[in-house]
């Protein structure tokens, strides 16, 4: 690309590369490190004709979830956090990837839930490891007081922050 003098470095994160979420560290951490390579990339590539962007997808259909290490979760409650979610169909995840990679955004995040729990994030970092801290401690204790009662896991009806 840069013999060429010209190419787009697409990369993919995903909203827990810009925003940490407390459920799932070890990916969190994988997709910083993704976020910050890749604009320091883009800051590289600049004057040599290379763009790079990098994706930072909220939910999009796939075997993510199956395969994510956790840190003090069972895999049903991080099934049910996850459908709590809603997930993307590829083809329009690759459409909005597309377009803002045609736009030579640097950070491409979508959808528009994504984008307003990156500002938040933003706004107050404080605030968001606070709240991401106690609809954790909420949810692991309610899966707690269902074991103890002989129950299965909690449904997303059941770990609502209230």
């Amino acid at each position: 690309m840069v013999r060429q003098g010209h190419g787009h470095i697409v990369t993919v994160s995903s909203i827990q590369g810009i925003v940490p979420f407390a459920w799932s560290t070890p990916y969190a951490a994988s997709k910083h490190a993704v976020y910050g390579y890749s604009m320091a990339l883009r800051a590289e590539g600049a004057d040599l004709g290379v763009n790079v962007s990098v994706v930072c997808p909220e939910g999009v259909e796939s075997n993510l979830v199956a395969s994510t290490p956790l840190v003090n979760l069972s895999r049903d409650m991080v099934d049910v956090i996850a459908e709590s979610f809603g997930m993307m169909p590829v083809d329009r995840a690759v459409h909005l990837m597309l377009r803002g990679v045609a736009r030579n955004r640097a950070v491409i995040v979508f959808p528009a839930s994504a984008r307003w729990l990156w500002r938040f994030y933003r706004l107050s970092p404080p605030l968001w490891i606070w709240l991401g801290a106690k609809i954790l401690r909420r949810f692991r204790r309610r899966a707690r007081e269902l074991e103890e009662a002989g129950q299965s896991e909690p449904t997303g009806a059941e770990v609502q922050v209230r």
